[in-house]
């Protein structure tokens, strides 16, 4: 690339610039100017260096959008992490109030087996229910409708938990 250049050096320091030059094929080439005055028998020259940072300034440009990458990133991670922990938050609560919903469930399904078992000269009835979870679909019970017969009722769901002991009562 030819280029002519004029350069006025007003006894100022010479400044540091770049300077884009486009090729006919239209490659832009950059190169930076630099010089400096220097004196010789008192006549002022001014001493120019000129180096092609076409490829420089093509990484800084990756460099910048890299680091906006990076911090944005990083910001996106944080607003993550705090959606997250807002999550668990809420879960937590929502475990420790179903825990305690199911709490009051067993003590309730307790409340409905029979605590007392009567017995009669022929027969001797007794029972447990121990569920395998927190709540279970099994179910006993026994009564007498009149002095000469015994009714038994036995139920068991199938499955455990919440859905089980809701159908069994």
């Amino acid at each position: 690339v030819k280029t002519k250049l004029n350069v006025c050096y007003n006894d100022h320091p010479f400044e540091d610039f770049d300077l884009n030059i486009q090729h006919k094929n239209g490659e832009t080439i950059i190169l930076h100017l630099s010089g400096s005055r220097i004196v010789v028998e008192k006549k002022s020259y001014a001493l120019m260096f000129a180096e092609d940072i076409t490829k420089k300034k093509a990484f800084e440009k990756i460099i910048e959008s890299t680091y906006d990458n990076i911090m944005q990133s990083t910001i996106d991670l944080d607003a993550a992490l705090k959606k997250i922990k807002e999550q668990r938050r809420v879960l937590e609560e929502y475990k420790n109030k179903m825990e305690q919903e199911l709490t009051v469930a067993k003590s309730v399904q307790k409340t409905i087996i029979p605590k007392k078992f009567l017995s009669n000269e022929n027969v001797r009835v007794w029972g447990v229910s121990i569920p395998n979870t927190e709540l279970g679909g099994d179910y006993f019970d026994f009564f007498y409708p009149d002095d000469s017969k015994m009714g038994i009722l036995i139920a068991d769901v199938s499955g455990h938990g919440v859905p089980s002991a809701l159908i069994t009562t």
